[in-house]
């Protein structure tokens, strides 16, 4: 059972950094703590399950160039379909 649980990657780590327990964590966000060893690897061969990415928003039409950006950037990024 977990002791504490959050939808943060950030919480996470500061949860770790102050002695909570031990999280899931992408490497590249503490690749700097594992490097000085303030945190250390306990498992390479977890494999997390793939899950899905919705963008919800009202239309197409009229959209700000800045949405069709981040939903384009979205779309890029992995195998997504619209």
């Amino acid at each position: 059972k977990h002791r504490f649980g959050v939808n943060n990657m950030n919480a996470v780590i500061e949860a770790i950094r102050a002695g909570l327990g031990f999280g899931l964590v992408p490497r590249g966000m503490v690749a700097a703590e594992l490097a000085r060893q303030e945190f250390v690897e306990i498992s390479t061969g977890i494999n997390i399950k793939t899950t899905g990415l919705y963008v919800v928003y009202p239309t197409r039409s009229g959209q700000p160039a800045k949405t069709k950006a981040f939903v384009d950037a979205l779309l890029g990024w992995g195998q997504y379909k619209k």
